[in-house]
C-alpha cells in the first residue's frame, strides 16, 4: 500500500476510534497491509485493509465496553444541575 494511502487510512481510523493510540492503529494497518504485499493488483488494498482494521477496532472497542455510537454521538452529560 502506498504511504499516502496508509497515512490517510490511519488518520481516518484514528478520528473514528479516538480511544486507540494512533501508533496502535498504524500497527494494525501495517500488519493487515503486509498480507497483500505481493498482490498483483494493488488498487483495492486500502479498502480491504480499512475494512479489516475497522472491524478489528470495532470489536476491540465493543469488548472494552465502549461503542462507536457512544464515542461519536453522545455529548458529555450536564451534571451541573444534578441533585445528590
Amino acid at each position: 500500500m502506498r504511504p499516502e494511502d496508509e497515512q490517510a487510512l490511519v488518520s481516518s481510523l484514528s478520528a473514528k476510534y479516538p480511544i486507540f493510540a494512533e501508533s496502535t492503529i498504524r500497527r494494525w494497518v501495517a500488519n493487515e497491509s503486509a498480507k497483500y504485499g505481493s498482490a498483483a493488483i494493488q488498487t483495492y488494498i486500502p479498502m480491504l485493509v480499512g475494512r479489516a482494521v475497522d472491524a478489528t477496532l470495532k470489536e476491540l472497542a465493543r469488548t472494552d465496553g465502549t461503542t462507536i455510537d457512544a464515542l461519536t454521538l453522545s455529548p458529555e452529560p450536564d451534571l451541573s444541575s444534578s441533585r445528590i
